[in-house]
């Protein structure tokens, strides 16, 4: 039983949820059907209350559960219920945004207007805000597709409601808030299920327009525009194919490969260990698929990891490489270019000679 305990002058409070007593720290949200406020343990450990009106806290609670961040649920006395959650470490994608809008905020279309200074220099381990708010755009749009293979669809697409984790260079995006989700289990019919998908990459795309200048956000529109059905994958592809390669043509060699390697994330490397490629067949199939679109995205750091991780070079690799022989890329896969070739060179001799000791 959660009880509220005046150990300090309103709002200052402190829960005690069962031998646990947390002490209260700051409102982090305060929305039309409850307040989310953020409290501590005595090991100073963060866990987020949010007390929400009682239809809304058992959908939330069911998929927190699922996303695996709900530590308890509570009913209340009164309308409202109280949930406890893991805390996730960062701030709003809108207020981390908002500190670089430049005036007024927006454009004619609605995308969002940054300040020039923002957009061109180094900040946080990218090239530069640019690099940043793309990259943003597309952890977003990952974020969005792990609820959905969740079985979740956030109905309510903005920035308020995904939490940034940024360290120098890397970014983490968290849905929350999932009062208004929709939860696929539920919804049972497939067709239903496609269409409520289909009109939230709509939402997806437009919500877009607040971290995309105008002139990125038209390119990625451009390039769905040739796609007959959307998917998270597209979008990321269309976002993916606006950055540009991280290692420069000083930095082509085996130093990069492993610089490359060191900077994935430890959930990929895992997924594609050699140990595992080489007990399942399968591994080889999706390494070699992803090496394949990641050549083709022209992305340096993902072609490194699947290489390293035993992907091979493929007829229609080499040419998709060799159309750009002054790119990074090309210059960098060179050897094993070279390599690929051989192979092909030498499978050509062997059935000659086996063609001819035949004819004989």
């Amino acid at each position: 039983m959660l009880t509220f305990i005046d150990l300090l002058p309103t709002p200052l409070r402190a829960i005690q949820v069962g031998d646990e007593v947390l002490t209260f720290c700051n409102f982090l949200h305060r929305g039309s059907g409850g307040l989310t406020s953020l409290y501590l343990d005595q090991a100073q450990n963060k866990y987020v209350l949010k007390s929400t009106l009682g239809d809304d806290a058992s959908l939330e609670a069911e998929l927190n559960e699922r996303l695996g961040r709900m530590r308890r649920y509570i009913k209340g006395d009164d309308d409202h219920d109280h949930l406890l959650l893991t805390y996730i470490d960062g701030e709003d994608v809108e207020k981390a945004l908002a500190k670089h809008l430049a005036s007024p905020p927006i454009d004619e279309i609605g995308c969002a207007l940054f300040e020039p200074a923002y957009l061109e220099n180094p900040y946080l381990g990218f090239k530069n805000g640019l690099e940043r708010n793309l990259t943003i755009a597309i952890e977003l749009v990952k974020e969005q597709e792990a609820l959905y293979l969740n079985n979740i669809i956030h109905n309510d697409v903005q920035l308020a409601n995904y939490i940034l984790t940024e360290t120098q260079g890397n970014i983490k995006i968290s849905g929350i808030d999932f009062g208004t989700a929709t939860d696929l289990i539920k919804v049972g019919s497939s067709i239903k299920n496609r269409q409520i998908l289909k009109e939230n990459i709509i939402s997806l795309q437009e919500a877009l327009k607040a971290i995309l200048p105008q002139r990125n956000y038209q390119r990625m529109i451009s390039a769905l525009s040739k796609k007959r059905t959307i998917k998270h994958e597209d979008i990321v592809e269309a976002l993916q194919a606006q950055l540009e390669p991280k290692l420069t043509e000083k930095q082509i060699g085996l130093p990069s490969f492993i610089h490359a390697l060191q900077s994935m994330e430890q959930s990929i490397k895992s997924e594609l260990s050699t140990e595992a490629m080489k007990v399942n067949p399968r591994h080889i199939a999706f390494i070699e698929s992803r090496l394949e679109r990641s050549i083709r995205q022209n992305n340096v750091n993902d072609t490194v990891c699947y290489i390293l991780h035993g992907g091979k070079l493929t007829d229609r690799m080499v040419e998709q490489l060799t159309r750009n022989p002054e790119s990074d890329l090309t210059k960098l896969l060179a050897p094993y270019i070279q390599e690929h070739e051989l192979q092909k060179l030498e499978v050509g001799i062997e059935r000659l000679t086996l063609s001819k000791s035949r004819g004989k």
